[in-house]
């Protein structure tokens, strides 16, 4: 069921330069349930359209459903004088109308290994799968692939080596796709060029994968050829 309620800004956290994390209170008298994939529409009162309503924009949620009694969504900031810039001059304490939930680019159950592909922000949703799945102790192996320009643009460093570090069959790969002469120790270029080097038995896997349309439809392709199932496939593009 669709819900629309005001969300208190709980905590903000500074991801990379462009992102930031804001964590939302569920109201206690809003029983808001969501699958795990799915996203919400977020406005603020204050950002009008033409028409004297608020802008809505859609937002993947980055919480687990499993995180009981907030939302997490990691925002890119655009630089464009639009809804990200709006909400990135937030504040704790701050409220946001929250919308949804909508989508249906869900987390299926669980029958074989699973590989999680992503590109920028695009990590905002499979971060909710991930979470979702180590919650729950999945002895599946999970892997994920992370492409990002730069160093400073790895969004959720600190967990995801973390959780990398902390389980055996949690398996982090990313890689940077500049061409500048950076300090970097993992692997170099677009991503798409980077997972075939370790995905073995692409048939027995399933593929999540959320990102820049360019990205997803070089990814696919490349998932098609070492013959990976089609109705495997499962994808969020913008």
């Amino acid at each position: 069921m669709v819900l629309t309620f005001k969300a208190r800004i709980e905590k903000i956290e500074h991801q990379t330069p462009k992102a930031k994390v804001f964590e939302l209170k569920i109201p206690d008298n809003v029983n808001f349930t969501y699958e795990t994939g799915q996203f919400a529409m977020l406005s603020i009162d204050d950002f009008l359209g033409p028409d004297g309503s608020p802008i809505k924009r859609p937002y993947s949620i980055a919480s687990s459903p499993l995180q009981n009694g907030h939302l997490e969504f990691c925002i890119s900031w655009a630089h464009e004088g639009g809804f990200s810039d709006r909400i990135h001059n937030c504040e704790e304490g701050d409220f946001v109308n929250v919308e949804g939930p909508f989508g249906q680019f869900l987390l299926k159950p669980i029958t074989d290994d699973i590989t999680f592909i992503a590109a920028g922000s695009g990590i905002a949703p499979l971060m909710a799968m991930i979470r979702t799945l180590f919650i729950q102790n999945t002895t599946k192996n999970v892997w994920l692939f992370f492409g990002f320009r730069y160093p400073e643009d790895f969004i959720y460093e600190k967990e995801l080596t973390e959780l990398a570090q902390k389980r055996k069959n949690f398996h982090l790969t990313t890689s940077i796709s500049t061409a500048d002469a950076v300090e970097w120790s993992g692997e170099r270029g677009r991503i798409n060029l980077i997972f075939p080097k370790y995905i073995q038995n692409a048939n027995l896997r399933d593929f999540y994968l959320c990102g820049p349309i360019p990205m997803i439809q070089a990814s696919i392709k490349v998932l098609l050829d070492m013959g990976a199932d089609k109705s495997k496939i499962y994808k969020e593009e913008w």
